[in-house]
């Protein structure tokens, strides 16, 4: 767990390290890495399942990330944001399709990244469309 922990420390810091200050640099940024880990989880064959597993956790805690900072940025402007966090914690405890075996964390995760994903396209709709 603690391994699993500052390997996800690393990741996000390369991942967000080269960011400029810049508010739609930082959302873009989570947005591509968290993509792009979601591309190769569900297209790489060769993983094996603690791999996708790992990494399919990676991609919800950034996804997580942008959806909170671009929550945040709405409220702000005060626009209204969709109530993702209730739909994320209810699949969250929701018992899944592969519950107890290796698959299950892979499961939940892509089910939790469709949410985060809806949740988002609709806050960078809202945004571009409130500029």
């Amino acid at each position: 767990m603690q391994k699993t922990f500052f390997m996800t420390l690393a990741i996000l810091a390369t991942a967000l390290g080269g960011c400029s200050t810049q508010s739609t640099n930082y959302a873009e940024t989570l947005h591509r890495s968290w993509s792009d880990i979601r591309h190769a989880v569900q297209e790489d064959g060769s993983l094996r399942q603690i791999d996708l597993n790992i990494g399919s956790g990676l991609a919800v805690t950034l996804a997580e990330a942008e959806a909170s900072y671009r929550t945040a940025i709405l409220q702000e402007k005060g626009l209204a944001a969709p109530e993702w966090q209730k739909r994320l914690a209810e699949i969250a405890d929701a018992p899944g399709e592969f519950e107890g075996g290796s698959a299950a964390p892979l499961s939940k995760h892509l089910a939790m990244l469709d949410c985060l994903d809806g949740a988002i396209k609709e806050m960078r709709a809202t945004f571009r469309a409130k500029r």
